[in-house]
């Protein structure tokens, strides 16, 4: 197919692509899986030696490290096995979401090929403001799960937020908030993250009531659990004061049997 004049003739290879699609400028001859039937004697590309390689999206020490994992080499004819090849070498390094190649043949009898590409991004600084302690910078963090150097995604990225907001909750920040801003560099294809938070005031304990049959007031259940008005409510504190409350009764009854069955004995 002509593009622009007899002298220009594209042509295009997909990966990653979910449905055909006309590449802008180009024509569309195959997407993963490739077809090598269509594309075979459709290009003038074929058979001429190789002037360029470029591949976008990349610094100048992996430009040439990916140059020369595609295998293709620059003064050698270019052909259509090779040129799969290079895109599956190029794909599999994972660098990339969407993969194709074009190549414009030049008057000199010579094409240069060119790599267009969509990178993927991987996870790079995580940092937090405004965090309160308790949690702190280091335990929002490690809450968000985000390990450097992985793939980042959006839906790490809620999963994050969800995790952080509940650690906030469990440490008493019940109207706390967290959003987040995000700094990708194409060239080292990193994604910086920064959690933003809005912590609020710490929840505090009101009053504590007693429900149920208990020998004990809600001033000693209080005492009991170390649990008192003004005191800060985390899941911590919470779970102490329970076990602490469930403690106490278990000895509390575990005394009151052994009293009765000492006075049993005695009566006996």
């Amino acid at each position: 197919m002509l593009i622009g004049g007899p002298t220009l003739r594209w042509i295009v290879l997909w990966l990653a692509a979910p449905t055909l699609a006309a590449a802008p400028g180009g024509v569309l001859l195959a997407q993963t899986p490739l077809a090598p039937d269509r594309l075979a004697n459709n290009s003038g590309c074929f058979g001429q030696k190789i002037r360029t390689i470029e591949i976008p999206n990349a610094n100048a020490p992996d430009q040439k490290m990916l140059e020369t994992l595609t295998g293709l080499r620059i003064g050698e004819p270019l052909d259509r096995t090779s040129l799969q090849q290079a895109l599956r070498s190029l794909y599999a390094t994972g660098r990339y979401s969407d993969l194709r190649a074009e190549c414009e043949p030049g008057p000199d009898g010579t094409t240069s090929v060119k790599f267009i590409n969509s990178p993927n991004f991987f996870v790079g600084r995580v940092g937090v403001e405004n965090a309160p302690s308790p949690p702190g910078d280091a335990q929002i963090v490690n809450a968000s799960k985000l390990q450097l150097g992985e793939l980042f995604t959006s839906e790490k990225l809620d999963r994050a937020l969800q995790n952080i907001q509940r650690l906030l909750q469990t440490n008493g920040f019940y109207k706390g908030s967290v959003t987040h801003s995000q700094a990708q560099d194409p060239l080292t294809q990193q994604t910086g993250i920064t959690f933003h938070i809005e912590a609020g005031t710490q929840a505090l304990v009101g009053e504590v009531r007693v429900e149920g049959n208990t020998e004990y007031s809600k001033g000693q259940i209080a005492d009991i659990g170390h649990i008192h008005p003004g005191d800060t409510v985390t899941a911590q504190t919470t779970s102490n004061a329970i076990e602490r409350i469930r403690s106490g009764i278990r000895r509390t009854i575990a005394g009151s049997l052994r009293s009765r069955l000492h006075r049993h004995s005695f009566n006996l």
